[in-house]
C-alpha cells in the first residue's frame, strides 16, 4: 500500500499518513499530520525556494534558505533539475545529494518537506546523535526534514520506488545532516540510459555533497556504481542505512575523508588501480599512506570507493590441486596431533607412574624415618633406665659404704672403750697391788 498518490483524495491522504510517520524506525515522522508541505509533482520539479528560520552553515557559509528538488537534491542558492548526476566537484551549485536520480513523481511517490522545533522531534535526534556521538553532548533545538517516500524512477516500467530522508540540523553551535535510507530498489532512470524494467545501469545516483568549488566534496561509497543500491546496508556509524555529517566545518565521523570518499576508520585500501600505495585510515582521522604493492598471487580490484588486493581466479586444475594439498596438508596434520596426543598421553602416564613412585618413596621414608624414631626413642628410654639403674645402684653402694663405715666407726669405739675399759682396770689392780 503507498503512502499516498496524487491522484487521491485529500482525506484519504489524511488517513493513510500515520503509515508515513514510522514505516521504518530508521526515518523521522513525516507526512501531513507532521505539518509537511510537498513539492510539485511533476517531473525534474523543485519546492521553489524555501526561507528557513536558522542561518544554516554549509562548508564555512551560512544560508537562510534553501531548495527541495525532486531528483533528491537539496540545494543552496538555485534550484537543480538535472535528473543525471555529474561527478563531483561541480563548481555550479551547492548541494547535498542524499540520492541524486532521475526521480518522477509523477508516476509514484511524493516529496515532503518541513522546518521544525519540535520538542518531541529534537528529544528524538539528540537521542538519536547521542548514541551516534556520544562525545558531541548534541542537543539538537532546529531541524528541516525532507523526505522522498515511495518515489519511482523516470520511464519505470515497474513497480519499484526509493524511500530516502534528509534531516538538517543544529544546536545553534554546530550544524549536522543526518541521511536516512529506507527501501532503495533503483538507481537509475531511462534518461540516464537505465533500463526501464529494473531502474538499473546506465549512470546511477550520487550521493554526498558538493560545496560549489573543486576542493570540499563528498562521495558516499558507492556513488555513481551499481554498488549505490546496497545504500541501505552502508553507515559511517555502525547504524546501517544512516550516515552523519559535521557540514558546518565538513568532518564525517567515524572514519576519514580520503580524495573526497570515505574511508572507515582502521581499514586498509589502496588508492588506485595501481595497487601501489596501501592507505590506513587513523584515529585521528588522518590517512596514513606507505608504497606497498598487492602480494604476486593478488591482482589489485575495485572495493567500494578505493581498491583492495584480492585472490587471483583459479583453474579448474589449480583449485583441484589446491583441494588436493589442503586435504594432505589436513591429514599431516591430524596425525601429527595424534602423534602429539600419543606423546602427551605417554607423557601423562610416565609422570602418573613417576609420581605414584615418588609417593611410595616418600611413604617408604616416612616409615623408616617413624621406626628410626622409634628405635631413637626406645634406645633413649633403654638409657634412661639403665641411667636411673646406675644411679640407684651408686646410691645404693653409697648408703652401704657408709653402712659400713658406720658400723667400722662404731666397732673402733667399742674397742677403744673396751680398750679403755681394759686400762682401767688393770690401773685399779696396780693400785690394789700396790697397796698390798
Amino acid at each position: 500500500m503507498k503512502c499516498l498518490l496524487k491522484c487521491f483524495p485529500l482525506f484519504l491522504l489524511v488517513l493513510q499518513s500515520a503509515f508515513c510517520e514510522d514505516q521504518d524506525n530508521l526515518l523521522y515522522p513525516y507526512g501531513p499530520s507532521e505539518g509537511d508541505k510537498t513539492t510539485p509533482v511533476e517531473d525534474d520539479g523543485t519546492s521553489g525556494e524555501v526561507s528557513i528560520s536558522v542561518d544554516f552553515k554549509f562548508f564555512g557559509k551560512k544560508y537562510k534558505s534553501l531548495f527541495v528538488n525532486n531528483n533528491g537534491v537539496i540545494s543552496f542558492s538555485t534550484p537543480v533539475s538535472q535528473y543525471t548526476p555529474d561527478a563531483f566537484p561541480l563548481k555550479n551549485g551547492t548541494f547535498v545529494t542524499p540520492f541524486w536520480g532521475d526521480v518522477d513523481n509523477d508516476l509514484a511517490g511524493l516529496v515532503y518537506f518541513r522546518e521544525s522545533t519540535d520538542s518531541n522531534l529534537m528529544e528524538r535526534i539528540s537521542k538519536d546523535m547521542d548514541k551516534h556521538l556520544p562525545n558531541l553532548h548534541y542537543l539538537s533545538t532546529w531541524a528541516f526534514v525532507a523526505t522522498w517516500d515511495k518515489v519511482a524512477y523516470y520511464g519505470s516500467a515497474s513497480k519499484k520506488v526509493n524511500t530516502f530522508q534528509a534531516v538538517l540540523t543544529t544546536d545553534g553551535y554546530r550544524y549536522f545532516i543526518i541521511l536516512n535510507y529506507g527501501d532503495i530498489q533503483w538507481t537509475t532512470g531511462t534518461a540516464s540510459d537505465g533500463d526501464a524494467n529494473t531502474g538499473l545501469g546506465g549512470t546511477p545516483a550520487q550521493a554526498g555533497f558538493n560545496s560549489g568549488d573543486d576542493t570540499n566534496y563528498f562521495n558516499i561509497p558507492g556513488s555513481r556504481t551499481n554498488e549505490v543500491l546496497k545504500i541501505k546496508s552502508t553507515s559511517n556509524v555502525n547504524y546501517p542505512g544512516r550516515w552523519i555529517f559535521q557540514v558546518d566545518d565538513f568532518k564525517v565521523p567515524g572514519g576519514c575523508v580520503y580524495q573526497a570518499f570515505f574511508a572507515k576508520e582502521g581499514e586498509d585500501f589502496w588508492k588506485d588501480s595501481s595497487c601501489t600505495t596501501k592507505c590506513k585510515c587513523i584515529v585521528t582521522g588522518e590517512v596514513v599512506c606507505l608504497e606497498e604493492g598487492c602480494p604476486e598471487s593478488n591482482t589489485c580490484e575495485p572495493s567500494g570507493s578505493f581498491f583492495s588486493c584480492q585472490v587471483q581466479e583459479q583453474t579448474h586444475e589449480q583449485n583441484e590441486q589446491e583441494e588436493q594439498n589442503e586435504q594432505e596438508e589436513q591429514n599431516e596434520q591430524e596425525e601429527q596431533n595424534e602423534q602429539e596426543e600419543q606423546v602427551e598421553q605417554n607423557e601423562q602416564e610416565e609422570q602418573s607412574e613417576q609420581e605414584e613412585q615418588n609417593e611410595q618413596e616418600e611413604q617408604e621414608e616416612q616409615n623408616e624415618q617413624e621406626e628410626q624414631n622409634e628405635q631413637e626413642e626406645q634406645n633413649e628410654q633403654v638409657e634412661q633406665n639403665e641411667q636411673e639403674e646406675q644411679s640407684e645402684q651408686e646410691e645404693q653402694n653409697e648408703q652401704e659404704e657408709q653402712e659400713e663405715q658406720n658400723e667400722q666407726e662404731e666397732q673402733n669405739e667399742q674397742e677403744e672403750q673396751n680398750e679403755q675399759e681394759k686400762q682401767t682396770e688393770q690401773e685399779e689392780q696396780n693400785k690394789e697391788h700396790d697397796c698390798s
